[in-house]
């Protein structure tokens, strides 16, 4: 932790606090329950015990190595960002306690007092300092700190947390985010996680506690890269490259300048050899008229000091050009911008700024994938500093768009790495996966919109389970693919397509979605508990002093019915029960027998429960619908309106699963003691499309698609092979029943009709177990409906997306009979 080399002018701490943050946060419009509170049971709890037996509960943080290889707890690390270990944590951490893993929370306790540890030596820094300047991996500490303290109640957390927020900010005072790095893009999950801080612990912290984490809050929101600029920014309203828009709440705002550091305004004087920045603000705040400071550590030109400088200013205006270097500047009106050019609204100019070919040049950490998910909580956590509502309303907006120009049927955006646009073909990266789904999370407690709540369904039943092969938690996608032929790439080589081990972010931190999609089932209002999403589960908690024990049993996403029974209520209390968007014919059956129907689609409605115990039952009727895909925007002229179709039941998106021959590389994993039994473990699958595809779906009225679409119950969840989930071929509970006609000659591969050669046919002379195998992308689908095909109607099955491997799920459309 060296002091950088350069100077850096900073308001005194003073000004920061009244120009910025009030003290207080404001509210949320419900509050999280403890993590703990909520149980899985029935195919949720299985599905976390395969994540367990999978990839997380195995140790694996990527082909480099397990989790003690990590340079968090003493390994000698293998990711140059430290980015593996606290991705892992952060879905291990929810899933032991879940599972009631008591061995679990052992070694997780054992990991805590080694970091512990090494953050007493090293002054309270926690973790690896990744290139003397990315912090980020601390940032997603912090968070894994807020689930353990609720796991643990280990009163060293928040001491421990509060220290850092100290180091953390001094830091950056002295060496900001880089523009473009990860930490300067991704600066809102340490915010939130402060937010976490000041929520449990404001009321007991310490003035200089308190002081530390909001100066903290504030240095990042200033250094951090302004996202509600940026996703709000089109060809008529440009993207200006400076920092948080004039109307910002949240001041000083960031801008680079040359600064002189050659003289002060009121005084300049030497520090001790030790001194910091620290010494330089004290003296300005015990000046007279003294506004800003510099200090210059060091060696820094154009002096060669041989020890510390500080000079004090009366006004940063007074800076001008010198040759030392670019210093970061915290001032109020100080805004340099440069027009660079605006969000993508198409897969031309998204895949220019994503390989870096837009001229002038735009950072692709801008639209890349993972940066973009996590960033879609900025909207919470700047609501919750400044109480501007009107943060919420633009979030709506930032969230609409964002799926508008680059959303996926299944709720989620693409990124393959970068954003990508409207194509069925182009990818979902699983890390934008899981972190869409926790900023979906974090969206519905601070709004209370169930507009977000109902993403999150959306994506945890469908992205998430299809980026899995089998139903299993062994192998994974890099990027999933709504329309998805084959799982291959390089002719075997490498695994950015194909199920398996692939790269180390996501096999660590794909481990967050389930988890997290649980502790989120509850949350608390003003007058009891919201019950946002559907799955078996036992809950006890105390609300407003009052023990509640709930029990929640249940088909869905796969059946209709939810029963939810209070088995205990110390007091009468209120429950909000979400109606899906979806669902237009919901009713509740209430303790007493009356039913009340025709609930509001998109909202939460209310129930008033006695203490003591009652049943109530939610009838959420899943009626087959047809959802025609916008015009695909492939550049800013070009536009191909297909009409395709998707084809829903209740959440669940379905899909046509291609046949496969099964190819993998060598195990790097394997084992009798690893389940599931009898199925592949730890090796990267290849799978090369043998069945036909290109099917165009017979729906005759969209309005009326239970005449041609018929949904086939298949009786009782069974219990799936320890090690696996419901979400397989072989296990589905339910299917749907089509006709189709085949449309080789209208439908083919892609070629190059509006990505270059992504996609285009690959021949492989060696490699697979098919001779000359070509690896192939679904070409754009022929506008619906087609017309003219002479080919016959055939019988189709349409299973869960997340039940297949290899799929199609954006249809074109026959009327033929």
């Amino acid at each position: 932790l060296s002091a950088s080399s350069a100077a850096s002018v900073v308001y005194k701490r003073q000004l920061l606090a009244t120009n910025a943050l009030a003290l207080s946060l404001a509210p949320r419009a419900f509050d999280p329950v403890p993590l703990g509170a909520v149980t899985p049971t029935g195919w949720i709890k299985q599905q976390l015990q395969a994540q367990d037996s999978g990839l997380c509960g195995n140790h694996w943080l990527g082909a480099g190595g397990h989790v003690n290889d990590s340079a968090w707890v003493g390994g000698k690390g293998y990711n140059a960002l430290a980015e593996s270990y606290v991705y892992w944590l952060n879905g291990f951490i929810p899933m032991t306690v879940q599972l009631r893993d008591d061995k679990g929370m052992l070694e997780i306790k054992g990991q805590m007092d080694d970091i512990f540890a090494m953050a007493a030596r090293n002054g309270g820094w926690l973790g690896p300092l990744v290139n003397n300047s990315e912090p980020w991996s601390s940032y997603r500490f912090f968070t894994c700190l807020a689930q353990y303290y609720e796991a643990s109640m280990d009163d060293r957390v928040a001491s421990v947390m509060f220290r850092y927020t100290r180091v953390l900010a001094d830091f950056l005072l002295r060496s900001p985010l880089n523009p473009g790095s990860w930490s300067q893009v991704r600066w809102q999950e340490m915010v939130t996680a402060c937010q976490w801080l000041l929520d449990n612990f404001g009321t007991t912290a310490t003035p200089d506690q308190l002081d530390s984490t909001q100066q903290l809050i504030q240095v990042l929101v200033s250094q951090g890269f302004n996202w509600t600029g940026w996703v709000a920014s089109s060809s008529s309203n440009p993207w200006v490259n400076s920092s948080w828009d004039p109307g910002h709440k949240i001041k000083p705002t960031p801008y680079t300048q040359r600064t002189d550091i050659s003289g002060g305004d009121l005084a300049s004087f030497s520090l001790p050899s030790s001194g910091t920045h620290m010494d330089c603000e004290s003296r300005c705040n015990t000046t007279a008229g003294c506004l800003a400071y510099v200090f210059a550590p060091p060696a820094c030109p154009p002096e060669n000091l041989p020890l510390p400088m500080c000079w004090l200013k009366a006004s940063v205006e007074t800076a001008s050009p010198n040759s030392c270097r670019n210093y970061r500047i915290l001032g109020e009106n100080h805004i340099k911008s440069e027009v660079k050019g605006w969000f993508p609204t198409n897969t031309y100019d998204a895949d220019m700024i994503g390989q870096n070919k837009w001229k002038p040049k735009m950072d692709r950490m801008w639209t890349h994938g993972v940066n973009l998910a996590q960033a879609m909580s900025t909207w919470s956590a700047m609501y919750r500093l400044t109480g501007d509502k009107a943060y919420l309303s633009s979030g709506k907006a930032a969230w609409d768009k964002v799926l508008k120009y680059h959303g996926q049927a299944t709720g989620v955006f693409t990124g393959d790495e970068t954003l990508s646009g409207l194509p069925p073909t182009r990818g979902t990266e699983t890390c934008t996966v899981v972190e869409f789904m926790n900023s979906a999370g974090e969206m519905f407690l601070t709004t209370g919109d169930v507009y977000y709540a109902d993403l999150l369904e959306r994506v945890a039943y469908n992205a998430l389970p299809a980026a899995f092969m089998n139903g299993t938690m062994w192998s994974l996608n890099y990027f999933q693919q709504v329309n998805k032929l084959d799982a291959i790439d390089g002719c075997e080589q490498g695994c950015t397509y194909c199920f398996g081990m692939v790269y180390e972010c996501c096999v660590a931190n794909h481990v967050q979605g389930w988890p997290k999609f649980v502790a989120r089932q509850f949350a608390a209002s003003n007058s009891g508990l919201v019950l946002s999403q559907y799955f078996d589960s036992t809950t006890e908690l105390v609300q407003h002093s009052h023990k509640v024990s709930i029990a929640v049993s249940t088909g869905y996403p796969f059946k209709e019915k939810v029963n939810i029974t209070v088995m205990t209520a110390a007091s009468d209390f209120s429950l909000a029960l979400r109606i899906p968007g979806w669902c237009h014919q919901a009713s509740v059956t209430l303790p007493n027998g009356t039913v009340v129907d025709s609930l509001t689609p998109a909202s939460l409605y209310t129930v008033h429960l006695p203490a003591g115990t009652s049943t109530i039952t939610l009838t959420l009727p899943m009626r087959i619908t047809v959802t025609r895909r916008p015009p695909y925007l492939l550049n800013a002229t070009k536009s191909v309106d297909t009409n395709s179709a998707n084809i829903f039941r209740g959440p669940l998106l379905y899909a046509i699963a291609r046949d496969f021959q099964l190819d993998h590389g060598s195990p790097y994993d394997d084992s009798p003691k690893l389940f599931p039994v009898g199925q592949p473990h730890g090796q990267d699958n290849y799978l090369l499309g043998t069945g036909k595809w290109s099917y165009a779906l017979r729906i005759s009225n969209d309005s009326a698609p239970e005449h041609d679409l018929v949904y086939q119950e298949g009786g009782e969840l069974e219990a799936p092979p320890l090690g696996q989930g419901p979400f397989s071929s072989f296990l589905a509970p339910g299917y749907i029943r089509a006709r189709a006609q085949l449309i080789p000659d209208r439908w083919g591969y892609i070629t190059d009709e509006y990505d270059g050669d992504r996609g285009s046919p690959r021949e492989c002379e060696s490699g697979t177990s098919i001779k000359n195998y070509t690896a192939v992308w679904a070409g754009i689908p022929p506008r619906s409906p087609v017309k003219a095909v002479t080919s016959d109607l055939i019988p189709v099955l349409l299973l869960p997306i997340g039940a297949t491997d290899l799929r199609v799920a954006e249809f074109p459309t026959t009327t033929a009979h």
